[in-house]
């Protein structure tokens, strides 16, 4: 069931999950709808369609419940799978209440006046397909054959084809959306959540977690995964094409899918080549989108036909696109919506165009859609209303199919729309069979005809390769596509057919392009490999430099041949045949990327033979190179890295981190190479320790947050250089920043760009660079932006004043929300007080050199990790990595006293003070001093030290032992995140120790009720909220583009309002789906980590913490693991913000 992901809550976005946001009389805007039911008579009258189109009804409760799919048959019938159950599924040994009933219409009014309850006592059916004698349903837990064998309407017989599969955590996202391509393969949707094991009789087996495409057989033989990744798809639309796309119910709402592509999804990774492209971005007002379909009907008016109509199930729409097609590539333009409602309980959640040219909506008619922003107990949720709406274009309506024989019904494969003709292809392939193959034979000379026949001879074993390769010389693009497909389904290829599968990659028609690198891809072969290079290269570089206008490149066509370049070089020898003859340099930049994708050892032999020519993200090539090297290869990259970034040892930092992650997923230690890098790369960067920050931000009278940072820009020379400036964080910011005194030399120059007023406007001259003396303050030269985006050079002569001690000063006063910035960099002599590195910088580095002098066990830097630790200029990140290191490092008598010191400095950050105390907690020497700072501080900081504390067993015990002697209060034991990481042989202990109490906690209702009040009283700014999102959400979440995304993305909400956001800031445990609830692992060595598993990657699993960084932890380490019911969000994040950052913070979420 689609029910949007609006509600799901971890973290600081899962509250915000598919929020949205309108104005408080807006009826649509509540997840709980507060109008009353209608019937459907006075539905009827709500919807507002275009001119000449018309709304009937064409079924209604109780002839159906809960309508969640529906498809038709070869006779016109309407299938539909009702429920009642949803969303709680019939417990385990009852029988469930849900149904698949088919509609008729027999005397042809518009109304089905026939209802046969085909199969009952089913669980939550979401996906049916008609075939055969009954029909393809999917029922918890198992996708079943249910068939009439006695002709009686009713189901008397139910095969399993595959199961049992994953429903137990989401019932919304089961299998659903039951699509039949032209080869014969059943395409079904994976939805949210669930983790499923599906298999065929062969042997084949896929695994799924959350959103997915899959394929399968309909007889149960076999299963294969289509694509891979999509939040939540619901609804699925095949073209005449052979094209299939999705509704995709929380990121980019419509794709037309590539086979083998991998697609966004929360936390999951690509496979190396980039995410496949997308068809339609915009989100039309909320995520909840589902229920697709392309028209293609020659009875609809001519601005619809190739439209794509989606439902909404938030706004109550069913919203229409046009189609662009960029090559191959569909690319949606927002138009006008298709139906209005003023009925809030409308929820369009399946669309079908059905062969009489009508198009059919599925209507969930309820008070409530969304599965998780309302309690699933609600008693507002409706259980028995459910609709079905026939829209009408104008003109006559397709006659029925006409079965009596086949050779009545083979000449509708070639007219009337697309449903009509995939049903007839469909009921002759599958229903008549073998009798059907003449008729099929007398349609391959009609070219609308041609594609369907062939196709349905080709699944009855009967399609000659006479009678493919008259198809192939077809006039029409769709024999020409569907030939290039056709050979896809055949088990082998001749010379001849493989020639021409290779000339197809030149055709002019892109979609035959495409078609070919598709099958191709499927059946890698030696010859291939440089016909398909050059047809790359003919459309990402050649055909792509020509691109003009609003047109985009063939971005499908793109990534469909470097699916199946990638799907080439994974054979053995691949990259070897390849070069032979040798690549040119744009042949090899292509490759170079597509080995990214490449997991096989010659992949990295490549990258390492052709290091000089990586340009893009070299990081990712060194982590690929450290992930599918050979182990005695995996040591040159030390070597490699060093000689690439000789003098940047950020870049370093990052690049080691990512070998380093890259054995670790393998399972393999650092070589002695790689840890003496680490150990040279620690020293340099802990070396920062004693720096001071050459540059500092003077806040003028206006102040505002800092504006300054790091952005790349162009130069007039032709570089792109790393550049300070003013822009990043939004031009409104203000700020003077100064840099340390230096000697001046007899010349200085740099580069600048940036503007000070609107273009067309007198320049305000607010913003500008000033040499000052730095004794006087005096100025010596000034120079204002140069009113461009491009870097500009700046010389100073300073002959005459050579040897003075100034200052550089950088000033943006202009307040403006545009044109009002400035970028300079790129100074020369590079002075060392010029150096543009920041405090953030400095931290950085600190903060990275702690971490590798702990992981490598570097006990040298001992001295370093302690100044560092006793450093307050610098950053808490820096500080809290080098606590660690600096514990596990140091002689615990050496330790103690500074450890004792800084626990009892309540002036410390208590960030610091938390590590201070999780490091002492493997320490039996530190124990004391951790304890007696947890016994004096406030009962909030006293939390966060038992939670700490209890991150080794050692730790745990003796707090355990603390709280029995009566120095600690036995009450922490109770805290949840505690008990969690206790070992389980203390728990006896602990249920003595805490008999009788309660855990103290804040009064939550309380503080909701008043952040809500301060909020409507007072209101909120969404320009500062928007810096507080920055800096509290971002790390989890995306937001126009920008952020991680550990939560769902924050685009197109829309539909929530202020109370609900607010309870779900501050409760964030209240309702956590399954899959945000993070684990408790208990390792080996003592500790026990918390975490939100992201992923699998070879032998480790990569988790996100409480504050949203990634960490990998090797399997073999974990002895045990334990899922909560705990959201990652911490509860204490939206109470720690103050009353206005909270409000503006709800500003900025709540804005349209």
């Amino acid at each position: 069931m689609v029910a949007a992901h609006f509600g799901m809550r971890i973290g600081l976005a899962f509250f915000l999950s598919a929020l949205g946001i309108a104005a408080a009389d807006d009826p649509f805007a509540a997840g709980v709808r507060k109008s009353d039911p209608l019937t459907p008579a006075e539905e009827a009258k709500t919807f507002s369609v275009p001119a000449g189109f018309r709304v009937q009804l064409f079924a209604a409760e109780p002839q159906i419940n809960k309508p969640m799919n529906i498809a038709f048959d070869a006779r016109g019938r309407l299938w539909v799978t009702s429920t009642v159950e949803y969303p709680f599924p019939a417990k385990p040994g009852t029988k469930g209440r849900d149904s698949v009933k088919v509609l008729e219409d027999t005397d042809g009014d518009g109304r089905a006046d026939k209802v046969t309850t085909f199969a009952e006592g089913l669980n939550i059916p979401t996906g049916v397909y008609p075939y055969r004698d009954g029909a393809i349903v999917w029922s918890i837990p198992n996708i079943w054959f249910l068939r009439d064998t006695d002709g009686d309407g009713r189901a008397d017989r139910r095969e399993k084809l595959y199961g049992p599969l994953g429903y137990e955590r989401d019932t919304h996202g089961m299998h659903s959306s039951f699509t039949r391509g032209f080869d014969g393969w059943l395409h079904v949707t994976h939805g949210f959540n669930n983790t499923t094991t599906v298999r065929g009789r062969d042997g084949s087996c896929i695994e799924l977690q959350s959103g997915n495409t899959y394929r399968i057989r309909p007889d149960g033989a076999r299963v294969e995964q289509f694509t891979w990744g999509q939040v939540n798809p619901f609804g699925m639309h095949l073209d005449a094409r052979g094209y299939f796309y999705t509704a995709d119910c929380h990121s980019s709402p419509i794709y037309q899918l590539i086979h083998g592509g991998y697609y966004p999804s929360f936390g999951k990774p690509h496979d190396g080549l980039g995410f496949a492209p997308t068809t339609i971005t915009h989100t039309h007002g909320s995520t909840a989108i589902c229920g697709i379909t392309l028209i293609d009907d020659p009875r609809w008016p001519a601005k619809f036909r190739g439209n794509i109509l989606v439902g909404n199930v938030m706004t109550s729409r069913i919203n229409r696109d046009e189609i662009d097609y960029h090559g191959s590539s569909p690319k949606g333009r927002e138009a006008a919506d298709f139906l209005k409602t003023t009925d809030p309980w409308f929820r369009p959640v399946d669309l079908q165009l059905g062969p009489d040219g009508a198009l059919y909506v599925a209507d969930f008619y309820n008070r409530i859609i969304g599965h998780y922003e309302v309690d699933l107990e609600h008693p507002g949720r409706d259980r028995t209303r459910g609709r079905i709406w026939r829209i009408v274009p104008p003109g006559k309506p397709h006659a029925p199919l006409e079965l009596s024989s086949p050779s009545k019904t083979a000449p509708s494969l070639g007219s009337g729309n697309l449903t009509r003709r995939l049903l007839a292809m469909n009921h002759l392939a599958d229903t008549i069979g073998q009798p059907a193959i003449p008729a099929l034979r007398g349609q391959l000379a009609n070219p609308s005809a041609a594609p369907f026949a062939a196709w349905a001879l080709q699944r009855l074993g009967a399609l000659t390769d006479e009678e493919l390769a008259r198809l192939a010389a077809g006039r029409t693009e769709l024999e020409q596509v569907h030939a290039v497909r056709l050979l896809a389904a055949r088990p082998a290829w001749s010379g001849a057919q493989r020639q021409w599968l290779l000339d197809s990659l030149k055709a002019k028609n892109p979609h035959v392009r495409r078609a070919a690198a598709a099958t191709l891809g499927g059946r890698p072969h030696a010859s291939q490999l440089r016909p398909l290079l050059a047809a790359l290269r003919q459309a990402a570089v050649v055909e792509a430099v020509q691109v003009t206008g609003n047109r985009g490149p063939d971005d499908h066509l793109i990534h469909t041949l470097r699916i199946a370049l990638r799907d080439h070089l994974q054979q053995d020898g691949a990259f070897a045949r390849l070069q032979t003859p040798k690549l040119n340099a744009v042949e090899l930049d292509l490759v170079l990327e597509i080995a990214l994708g490449v997991r096989h050892p010659a992949a990295a032999e490549f990258l390492l033979q052709h290091w000089a020519r990586v340009k893009a993200d070299r990081e990712a090539f060194i982590k690929h190179i450290a992930a599918q090297a050979l182990v005695r290869r995996v040591d040159q990259l030390a070597l490699l890295v060093e000689q690439t970034w000789p003098e940047d040892i950020d870049r370093q930092a990052e690049l080691f981190q990512a070998v380093r992650t890259g054995l670790r997923e393998r399972g393999q230690p650092l070589a002695k190479p790689l840890v003496e890098w680490g150990s040279r790369l620690a020293e340099r960067l802990l070396a920062e320790a004693s720096r001071r920050t050459p540059w500092v931000n003077v806040p003028l009278p206006q102040s505002t947050a800092d504006p300054w940072d790091f952005q790349i820009r162009r130069c007039t020379d032709g570089q792109e250089a790393r550049l300070m400036s003013s822009h990043p964080h939004g031009e409104k910011r203000t700020g003077r920043l100064q840099s340390a005194p230096f000697k001046l030399p007899a010349r200085l120059s740099f580069y600048l760009c940036g503007h000070h007023g609107y273009p067309g406007k007198p320049a305000n001259f607010l913003n500008h660079i000033r040499l000052l003396d730095a004794r006087t303050g005096k100025m010596l030269r000034e120079v204002h932006p140069p009113r461009n985006d491009t870097a500009r050079r700046v010389v100073w002569e300073l002959k005459k004043e050579r040897g003075r001690e100034v200052i550089l000063e950088a000033v943006d006063g202009d307040p403006a929300d545009a044109y009002a910035w400035l970028a300079f960099g790129r100074f020369e002599p590079a002075l060392p007080e010029l150096e543009l590195i920041t405090a953030r910088d400095i931290t950085t580095r600190l903060a990275a050199g702690s971490e590798m002098a702990g992981e490598l066990k570097l006990k040298k830097l001992h001295p370093k990790l302690r100044a560092v630790l006793l450093n307050r200029r610098v950053g808490d990140p820096a500080r809290v990595n080098a606590a660690r290191a600096y514990v596990a490092l140091a002689d615990p008598v050496r330790v103690a006293p500074v450890v004792a010191a800084l626990l009892k400095d309540r002036r410390e950050p208590l960030g610091l003070r938390e590590a201070l105390v999780s490091a002492a907690a493997p320490v039996r020497a530190l124990h004391a001093d951790a304890l007696t700072a947890l016994a004096v501080a406030p009962a909030g900081e006293q939390v966060r030290f038992a939670q700490a504390i209890t991150d080794h067993a050692h730790g745990a015990r003796a707090l355990l032992d603390a709280a029995e002697a009566g120095h600690v209060p036995a009450q922490l034991l109770l805290d949840n995140e505690v008990r969690l990481r206790l070992p389980e042989g203390m728990l006896p202990r602990v249920a003595i120790l805490t008999r009788g109490l309660e855990a103290t906690s804040p009064d939550t209702s309380k503080l909701i009720a008043g952040r809500l009040a301060f909020y409507r009283e007072q209101g909120g700014d969404a320009i500062r909220g928007a810096a507080v999102f920055k800096t509290a959400c971002v790390v989890c979440h995306v937001k126009g583009g920008q952020g991680g995304n550990i939560g769902p993305q924050l685009d197109g909400l829309g539909r929530r309002g202020a109370e609900r956001v607010v309870e779900d800031i501050l409760d964030p445990h209240r309702n956590v789906d399954p899959t945000f609830r993070y684990s408790t692992m208990k390792l080996k060595d003592g500790r026990t980590l918390l975490g939100l598993q992201r992923r699998v990657v070879g032998q480790s699993i990569v988790f996100a913490d409480l504050a949203g960084k990634e960490f990998t932890v090797p399997k073999v380490n974990i002895m045990s693991r334990t899922q909560t019911n705990q959201s990652l969000m911490p509860a204490a994040l939206g109470a720690a913000l103050p009353e206005k950052d909270f409000a503006a913070l709800l500003a900025y979420l709540l804005a349209k």
